[in-house]
């Protein structure tokens, strides 16, 4: 029990500051460990943080707060940002708070906010990587409303995939591209599309987006087995990786077969 107690206290010590938090970030995010993220990040932010420090923990715990399904949390964390981003004069730090809330009201299912943060964004942002991030969450925001503008969101996702330098991101938007070709009833498109991302996927959350579009496409084309099957595999990984909203869409998707 000694050595127990001696190992938190150790282990406190360790993870105490924000530069402990900096330092665990990087690793953190590529194991996908997000509850450990959310519980340095938040220790750290009791400390007298540089309002660059704390911009930058407020953004990061937003997108963590998002992967988990945390809807409020991704947009007090994405507004906190923003109003650090202002003081700071950081225009990407704003587009990248402005995306994030655009994200948090998608999830939310407040979908006319969604698309006016993305909308702002886009108006301040230039070429490249930053410019795909906005694209992405307006074409989501599109996609995910039930009175979305599909070719305006299969739009978005294209020059997204086109500004990417990462394959993950590239992945991950060519599945959102894929839900659209299903939406859309190009089954094949849409099947085509994510079996040629798969080899590129190393994030255990972008590959259970895939296996549940897989199965998502398996169902419309009224194989059942195979859908179960690819749904299932979703649902594991979104399970370990405790991402609430994600398990609850393949849960109810299950129950529907």
């Amino acid at each position: 029990m000694r050595r127990f107690i001696l190992g938190l206290l150790v282990y406190g010590s360790l993870w105490a500051g924000a530069n402990d938090y900096f330092e665990a970030f990087p690793r953190l995010k590529k194991s996908e460990d997000w509850t450990a993220i959310v519980s340095l990040g938040q220790e750290a932010l009791q400390e007298n943080l540089s309002p660059q420090e704390a911009m930058q923990i407020h953004g990061q715990l937003a997108s963590t707060f998002f992967y988990q399904g945390n809807f409020q949390e991704t947009e007090n964390h994405a507004a906190k940002c923003l109003t650090f981003a202002f003081e700071a004069k950081d225009l990407e730090q704003e587009i990248h708070a402005l995306y994030l809330l655009s994200a948090a009201a998608r999830g939310q299912e407040n979908f006319g906010a969604a698309k006016l943060f993305a909308a702002q964004a886009l108006k301040k942002v230039g070429a490249g990587p930053l410019r795909a991030k906005v694209l992405f969450n307006l074409g989501a925001a599109e996609a995910d409303d039930p009175a979305g503008d599909l070719e305006k969101a299969k739009v978005s996702f294209q020059e997204a995939i086109g500004l990417y330098t990462c394959p993950e991101d590239q992945s991950r938007t060519a599945i959102r591209l894929g839900k659209v070709y299903l939406l859309q009833g190009e089954l094949k498109k849409a099947r085509d599309l994510v079996l040629e991302t798969l080899s590129n996927i190393e994030s255990e959350r972008v590959k259970s987006h895939a296996e549940f579009l897989l199965a998502q496409i398996e169902k419309a084309e009224g194989h059942r087995e195979e859908a179960l099957w690819f749904a299932r595999m979703a649902l594991s990984r979104a399970e370990k990786l405790s991402a609430q909203k994600d398990c609850e869409r393949i849960a109810a998707f299950l129950e529907s077969l």
